[in-house]
């Protein structure tokens, strides 16, 4: 009886796109809570990683939070699609220190007819630059402290809560690089969205459709655009369906059905394109109107 609760409840989150996030993040916890003999087993880690061995005044940093997921679970990406929320995390950090955006690695796309969400599974890192004052006291120890709020999701999803916490000491020479943690933070700025200038975009709003339009540089095939996955920044503003792109002499465009329609458009259309056998490349582009 649980189980068909949770699903009913997971469908209806799936299909709330545009519902707002308090009555969706209910829902969400209405499903935590009818499937609690399965949360019990808490599906997916939380560890709080940094680069470094110590911390020196004034030098950045950084810390992110690992995430580790068993097969067939997943979390969500910045937009997280039809369904889901993404990933928060709030920093407690020692006065004077600073957080940065989180840096978030290009997504994979979660296909459940009838609705399509973007996230990760097995294991992601959602890093950050943490900059510490240059007065920080040398030979002090620090503790930094994040606040994880998150879901992993299956046939239903579940939400969790992870409080991570550790302790550097600062130094005045330069920091060692974390070894333990060296080649976590190498992969992970491998799948970062890197702007291209050999890559030319634009995109336009017309009778609802949202067309980005692409010109590649020579060596990409029109085999590979015509597999490249589109994911906006900005949720609810276009249907997220299979890529249909179409060619010209020219260029190649992605044609999006708007959503929302009485909604205003944004000024930029922000977002990553993922090309197979290539890069991710972050899009931040005029939306012509």
């Amino acid at each position: 009886m649980l189980e068909k609760l949770a699903v009913t409840l997971y469908g209806s989150v799936k299909m709330g796109v545009i519902m707002g996030k308090a009555v969706i993040w209910t829902l969400v916890m209405l499903i935590g809570a009818s499937v609690q003999v399965r949360a019990d087993e808490a599906p997916g880690t939380a560890e709080l990683v940094v680069d470094v061995e110590s911390i020196q005044p004034g030098v950045p940093f950084r810390a992110g939070v690992l995430l580790r997921l068993p097969d067939h679970w997943h979390t969500y990406w910045r937009n997280a699609g039809d369904s889901g929320m993404p990933p928060e995390i709030t920093w407690q950090l020692p006065e004077g220190f600073a957080a940065g955006p989180i840096l978030w690695p290009a997504p994979k796309t979660f296909d459940e007819p009838p609705v399509m969400s973007f996230g990760y599974d097995r294991e992601v890192l959602l890093s950050c630059e943490i900059r510490p004052p240059e007065d920080s006291p040398a030979a002090a120890t620090y503790i930094l402290e994040a606040k994880l709020v998150w879901l992993v999701c299956r046939e239903v999803c579940i939400p969790k809560t992870n409080r991570l916490r550790l302790t550097l000491p600062a130094q005045v020479e330069p920091p060692a690089k974390a070894s333990r943690w060296a080649e976590l933070f190498a992969r992970a700025k491998q799948t970062f969205p890197v702007r291209d200038d050999a890559w030319t975009f634009r995109a336009r709003v017309n009778q609802g459709v949202l067309s980005l339009c692409a010109t590649p540089p020579p060596g990409v095939s029109a085999g590979d655009l015509a597999r490249a996955v589109f994911y906006p920044v900005q949720p609810n503003l276009v249907a997220y369906e299979p890529p249909a792109w179409e060619w010209s002499e020219t260029e190649s465009c992605l044609r999006m059905k708007r959503i929302s329609g009485n909604k205003p458009l944004p000024d930029r259309l922000e977002g990553v394109l993922v090309v197979p056998r290539g890069k991710a490349l972050e899009v931040n582009i005029t939306l012509e109107k």
